[in-house]
C-alpha cells in the first residue's frame, strides 16, 4: 500500500519539487493551496508521470478548509504518513517601510499556518505508525538580516513551535524534522528566479531531495533537524 502524504504550498518552487520527488518515489500525494491553476498544471504532470494524487484545494489562514482537507484524507485514504508543512510568504523591507497588515500576512502563513495544519492532522498521525512531519523553514528561523525583522519573527516562530511539538510528538510515536534551507533560487519574496546572482544558489529540486531523504529514513530514526547552504553562502 502506497505511503500518504500531505503537502502545503506545492504549487510553485520548493513546494511544487518536494511534491514531484514524492510522486515520483510511489507516494499518494494530498496537494494543499489555493492556486488552482498552479496545481492543476502540477497534478497533470504527475498524473502523466504515473503518479496518484488529489488537489484539495484552501487557505492556509481558515482552519476549517484545513480541518476538511485533513478529513478527506481520513475518509478516503484512512491514514496520512507524512505531513509536509512547506508553504510560507516573506517580505523584506526596512521597518520604516513595513506595515502592521504585513506582520498578519507572514505570521498568518509561516507561523500559524503550521499550526493549523500540525493540529488538524495530529489525531490522524497518531493513527498511523511511524509517522512524521516535516517542516521546511529556513536558515533564518535561528538569526537575523537586515530588512528581514518580519520574516524571521515568523519563522522564529515556527521553529518554536517545531521544537516544543516536537517533545510533544515523541511520546505518540510521531517523529519531527526541520529542515533550515539557505539561499535558493526561486521567485520566493518576488525575487526573479533564475537571475544572474543566483547562478549558484540551491536549486528546489535540492531541497525536495533533502526532504525525501529525511522522510524515506527508517522508523527507528528521527532526523531533528538539518541545514542545507550552497557551497558559496557563508552561514
Amino acid at each position: 500500500m502506497k505511503k500518504t502524504v500531505f503537502i502545503t504550498g506545492p504549487s510553485r518552487g520548493i513546494g511544487r519539487q518536494i511534491a514531484l520527488a514524492f510522486s515520483r518515489a510511489g507516494y499518494r500525494t494530498a496537494l494543499f493551496s489555493r492556486s488552482l491553476e498552479e496545481l492543476n498544471s502540477l497534478k497533470e504532470q504527475m498524473d502523466g508521470e504515473g503518479g496518484e494524487s488529489v488537489i484539495l484545494p484552501g487557505s492556509l489562514e481558515n482552519y476549517s478548509e484545513v480541518e476538511q482537507a485533513i478529513a478527506w484524507i481520513e475518509k478516503n485514504w484512512g491514514f496520512l504518513n507524512i505531513l509536509v508543512n512547506n508553504a510560507g510568504v516573506g517580505g523584506f523591507r526596512s521597518l520604516d517601510e513595513l506595515q502592521p497588515a504585513d506582520w498578519d500576512w507572514m505570521m498568518n502563513t509561516n507561523g500559524r499556518g503550521t499550526f493549523f495544519t500540525t493540529k488538524a492532522a495530529f489525531s490522524l498521525l497518531k493513527k498511523t505508525p511511524s509517522s512524521l512531519v516535516i517542516n521546511v523553514e529556513s536558515d533564518v528561523a535561528r538569526r537575523g538580516f537586515d530588512t528581514g525583522s518580519l520574516y524571521c519573527a515568523s519563522k522564529y516562530a515556527q521553529e518554536g513551535f517545531t521544537q516544543a511539538f516536537r517533545a510533544e510528538a515523541r511520546k505518540h510515536g510521531i517523529r519531527v524534522s526541520a529542515i533550515y534551507p539557505g539561499l535558493t533560487d526561486t521567485t520566493f519574496g518576488e525575487s526573479q528566479e533564475g537571475a544572474d546572482h543566483k547562478k549558484e544558489w540551491l536549486k528546489p529540486q535540492d531541497v525536495a531531495r533533502t526532504v525525501l531523504f529525511v522522510a524515506e529514513s527508517p522508523p527507528h530514526v528521527v532526523i531533528d533537524e538539518l541545514v542545507i547552504h550552497p557551497k558559496c553562502q557563508v552561514f
